[in-house]
């Protein structure tokens, strides 16, 4: 079962394309989405805790790089993209049919 989840990370970590290399690299998460320069949507069968020790192991946290990972629940609201909307919930079937 996949969880949706949503990476918010600072300058520090990374470049947004080091972040995302990164997301590829663990089996664990399906599918992500970028529609925020800092902020990455993602699903995973992965913890937020398993995947933030990857994070961490991966990034650092000694020279000031900050992140915040949170499973993303029923109670939400915001302007996103369809895509987005659509992984939100169905996390288990992230692609929105008919989308480039």
């Amino acid at each position: 079962m996949n969880w949706a989840y949503l990476l918010i990370f600072n300058d520090e970590v990374g470049t947004r394309q080091e972040v995302l290399d990164f997301l590829d690299s663990v089996k664990e998460i399906t599918y992500w989405y970028v529609c925020m320069p800092h902020a990455v949507f993602f699903t995973s069968t992965l913890t937020a805790g398993g995947i933030s020790d990857l994070f961490k192991q991966r990034f650092g946290t000694d020279k000031g790089q900050r992140f915040f990972i949170t499973e993303v629940h029923k109670d939400r609201q915001g302007w996103l993209p369809k895509q987005v909307w659509h992984m939100l919930k169905n996390p288990d079937d992230p692609r929105l049919k008919g989308a480039a």
